[in-house]
């Protein structure tokens, strides 16, 4: 039982951040509809899909800079 209680509050903080991360990608992505590379649609997807990894890839390749 002290295990799954260890476990918890060591993932709770990542799929937090992991939500907060996402949610700011996704509000970026909606909000300007321009990416440096691929298309706006697949930016959504890997977004949604690929999970943090995803999110950070928009963040550091996908956001076109105005």
């Amino acid at each position: 039982m002290e295990s799954i209680n260890t476990f918890i509050l060591v993932s709770l903080p990542i799929f937090i951040i992991h939500i907060i991360l996402m949610i700011f990608s996704l509000r970026i992505l909606f909000k300007n509809k321009k990416t440096k590379i691929l298309n706006y649609q697949i930016w959504v997807i890997i977004v949604i899909v690929i999970n943090i990894f995803g999110s950070l890839a928009y963040l550091l390749w996908g956001k076109k800079d105005d």
